[in-house]
C-alpha cells in the first residue's frame, strides 16, 4: 500500500482535481445523472414529475394489465437511459 505523500505541491494538484471533478458540469458530461434543470425551469420540472407519479398506470390494448416495464421482462430495474 502507499502512503499518503508529504510533497504540498502533489496535494495542491491533488486537491484541484478533486475540486474539479466535484462540479455538477464534470459529473454531467459524464452522464453520471440525469443533467441540471435549470434554476428558472425547477418549478415546471418539479410539476411534470409529480403529475407523472400521479397518473395512473394504463393497460396496453391487447397485452393484459400487467405493469409496463423498459426491459421487457417486466423486472423493470432501474431508470432506462438513452
Amino acid at each position: 500500500m502507499t502512503s499518503v505523500s508529504k510533497d504540498p505541491a502533489q496535494h495542491s494538484s491533488l486537491k484541484a482535481e478533486i475540486e474539479d471533478q466535484s462540479t455538477a458540469l464534470y459529473s454531467t458530461a459524464r452522464i453520471w445523472d440525469d443533467g441540471i434543470i435549470k434554476p428558472t425551469d425547477t418549478r415546471d420540472v418539479v410539476g411534470l414529475a409529480l403529475a407523472l407519479a400521479a397518473r395512473e398506470r394504463s393497460s396496453i390494448s391487447g397485452f393484459g394489465a400487467g405493469p409496463t416495464t423498459w426491459d421487457g421482462d417486466n423486472k423493470g430495474y432501474g431508470a432506462f437511459r438513452m
